[in-house]
């Protein structure tokens, strides 16, 4: 099919790339102690990118038995496009690392899921106080082939899987998540069902500034809205991220590391290489608070003279843009950071992410999840807080702890204690 249609293109067009993924995804949901709802599904598809003199033209489908059909859509689309003055090419072939998998989810089927998902209902029976309303249990396993007329023809197989999860004690209800490469654990549901039990009592607190120790998690939707985009080339570009124009400045606090990590098999979205087949790697953003680099794919590694970071992402049916791979802040020296306050609140979920604003750092957010902190030890849970302030700003006076967990979307993060926040209350 890829070799029919590399054969087509050829006579046709300048320079082209087909982007080809096959998905298997499995999803079961649990009602009681019963599937309530499974869906297995496979979809494979292809994306043409092609140019002609300049003119760049993209097209998918779902049917692979008209892939030249696709090919004609692209060509139409790039004749009737503009010429981009900046493309020069597509990526050239280069060497890969072989990344170990754990194979354990390739066959991971219904059977191992339903087991799954009855232990994960079974750990929290103990909990009478609590209700599972929803859980939901997701493995999507695959394969990306990408191929393109300067030579690059890579392909890998990958799997990972997901659990979600909605509990709820009275007139409180949080959701949960976890997500791996590796067969979920269930213990993992006690876990989130005691931080539910930990939200029981809640109180409000008075408005004022105080430290703020974040959990992985909450630290984690900060950090994917603003940090994200702040290391983008193509935001840098455009001059949107606070961080154009400071390579080289001190711009966090000195406790402060981060790379962008590509290659370590253990963590969530490692990969040989990227959407446009450039080979991933691991990225120095900021060393002890300096600023060194930001992520690229390969268009705009070339328009700026730079290498391409191995950070393109793409569906079939879209252009590549530039995303982190795992996002690492490193760990720092601290065991116990709450032990060390007086006072203060312990978030580990927010709400309202969507109205920060990722260019100036500037944020309000609702708190869903988090304790009072009186001496060293948790409290009570929080009711209506609000916590604000700008993330740029506070990450240049921060305290870090020893222990790097799994955050989400794509964030391994330490315990963060910021020592002056704005928190609204009562």
């Amino acid at each position: 099919m890829i070799d029919s249609a590399i054969s087509y293109l050829k006579k046709r067009v300048d320079s082209y790339e087909i982007f080809y993924q096959d998905l298997d995804v499995l999803s079961v949901s649990l009602q009681g102690n019963v599937p309530d709802n499974v869906t297995e599904g496979r979809t494979a598809g292809v994306g043409v990118r092609v140019e002609i003199k300049k003119k760049i033209g993209l097209a998918s489908t779902l049917n692979l038995k008209n892939i030249k059909e696709c090919c004609d859509a692209a060509i139409k689309f790039a004749k009737l496009n503009d010429p981009d003055p900046f493309f020069v090419k597509f990526p050239d072939p280069q060497k890969y690392v072989k990344l170990k998998q754990d194979k354990r989810l390739f066959n991971f089927g219904f059977e191992e899921a339903e087991s799954y998902l009855k232990k994960c209902s079974g750990e929290i029976k103990e909990y009478k106080k609590l209700k599972l309303s929803l859980i939901n249990y997701t493995r999507t396993h695959g394969s990306t082939r990408i191929v393109n007329s300067e030579g690059v023809d890579a392909e890998e197989t990958s799997a990972v899987n997901s659990r979600f999860c909605e509990m709820v004690m009275g007139d409180i209800s949080l959701g949960f998540g976890d997500e791996d490469i590796v067969p979920l654990k269930a213990i993992k549901m006690k876990e989130d069902a005691l931080r539910l039990l930990q939200m029981e009592k809640r109180v409000q607190v008075k408005t004022g500034i105080m430290p703020i120790l974040f959990h992985p998690e909450a630290l984690s939707q900060i950090v994917a809205e603003a940090l994200h985009f702040s290391f983008d080339a193509e935001n840098v570009l455009l001059k949107k991220s606070f961080l154009g124009g400071k390579i080289g400045e001190q711009v966090f606090d000195k406790n402060i590391s981060i790379i962008d990590d590509g290659l370590s098999p253990e963590k969530l979205h490692a990969k040989s290489f990227d959407d446009e087949g450039t080979p991933s790697q691991r990225t120095t953003l900021i060393e002890k608070g300096v600023l060194k680099g930001f992520l690229y794919d390969f268009y705009h590694a070339l328009r700026e003279k730079k290498k391409s970071t191995g950070n393109a992402i793409r569906s079939i049916a879209s252009s590549p843009s530039i995303t982190p791979s795992n996002f690492c802040i490193g760990s720092g020296k601290k065991l116990n950071l709450m032990k060390e306050m007086d006072s203060g609140l312990y978030i580990k979920g927010l709400m309202g992410l969507h109205t920060m604003n990722p260019s100036t750092g500037e944020f309000s957010l609702n708190v869903s999840e988090g304790q009072v902190i009186k001496n060293g030890e948790m409290g009570d849970g929080l009711k209506e807080v609000m916590i604000a302030g700008n993330i740029f700003e506070l990450l240049k006076d921060v305290e870090i702890g020893k222990k790097v967990e799994y955050g989400g979307q794509g964030n391994y993060l330490p315990h963060i204690l910021f020592p002056k926040v704005n928190v609204v209350g009562k």
